[in-house]
């Protein structure tokens, strides 16, 4: 009991000198994790200012652009308020040319004593379509010396003392020439009118002649001239009739076929030439029609 006693005393020394040795290491574990957490907040504000720093920065050297290019301007707007408004340059006005009828020719120096009359000669020809005569070529001459004309002005002048033929018009001659106007349009309508009625009373004496030739089908042909008495029931062919017709009479199949194809191309032809000759007579009553048109309005000129 005793023994067991001094041993749990020894225990308990050991332990009590080994505290201090156990408070300065969990000392230096809390110390140098405290010292790791300064570390990176040191760290994380370092990169803070920089960046506070590199913003700083950047608007200085904006405002520093701003500040120049509005300078610039005000150099710039000084410059165009002193210098001086340039001041508009008279407008020219148009030269206004004389038109000739022939190529314009450029303006020569005078011409020598010697050349004088050949240049008069030709621009008066030019101007006149003929040579001049002796008094007009003496006159021109004059006025060529005395104005010290150049040859395109000799020409302007030769044009310019042209005759104009006179702008006044005559009330009576147009007045005249309106009623001749009315007199021949009324003329060829009074023609036109009288050979119309010609044609139309012709036409309502003999209608057949527009029946029969209004259409190219045999059928309507064959019933214009059955209507008009041209031609009777008895001359239109029954097809079948005429067919067992030829039959009866010895002809076989294939000839009564044909026989019978025969009698009526015939008959088509005949028609056909039935309403030529009622083409033929509608024709020349329309060229009478138009030629009686033709005298009447020369007639009604003639007495104008």
């Amino acid at each position: 009991m005793t023994m067991r006693i001094k041993n749990n005393h020894r225990y308990f020394q050991q332990g009590f000198a080994l505290l201090p040795v156990i408070i300065a290491i969990a000392a230096l574990v809390l110390v140098g994790g405290g010292g790791a957490a300064v570390y990176q907040v040191q760290r994380s504000n370092e990169v803070e200012k920089s960046a506070l720093r590199q913003e700083l920065q950047e608007l200085q050297n904006q405002k520093e652009e701003e500040t120049v290019e509005e300078e610039s301007m005000k150099e710039d707007k000084q410059e165009e308020e002193s210098s001086p408004t340039p001041s508009p340059a008279p407008e020219s006005k148009p030269v206004v040319k004389t038109a000739t009828t022939s190529a314009p020719t450029t303006n020569q120096p005078a011409a020598s004593e010697s050349n004088i009359p050949l240049i008069v000669e030709q621009e008066f020809e030019k101007a006149y379509g003929r040579k001049p005569s002796s008094a007009e070529s003496n006159s021109w001459k004059s006025k060529y010396r005395t104005n010290s004309w150049s040859r395109s002005q000799l020409y302007d002048a030769l044009v310019a003392s042209q005759p104009k033929p006179s702008a006044v018009a005559n009330t009576s001659s147009t007045q005249n020439n309106k009623s001749s106007a009315v007199s021949i349009e009324l003329c060829k309508t009074n023609a036109k009118a009288e050979a119309d009625k010609m044609l139309n009373d012709a036409l309502a004496k003999s209608p057949m002649l527009l029946e029969l030739t209004a259409s190219t089908k045999i059928r309507d042909i064959e019933q214009a001239a059955l209507k008009y008495g041209v031609i009777s029931q008895s001359e239109v062919p029954d097809i079948q009739s005429s067919y067992y017709g030829f039959k009866n009479s010895g002809a076989s199949t294939q000839e009564a076929q044909q026989l019978t194809q025969t009698t009526l191309a015939a008959y088509n032809s005949w028609l056909g030439d039935i309403q030529d000759k009622a083409q033929a007579q509608l024709n020349a009553l329309r060229a009478k029609r138009d030629k009686i048109e033709e005298e009447l309005y020369s007639k009604c000129l003639s007495n104008l």
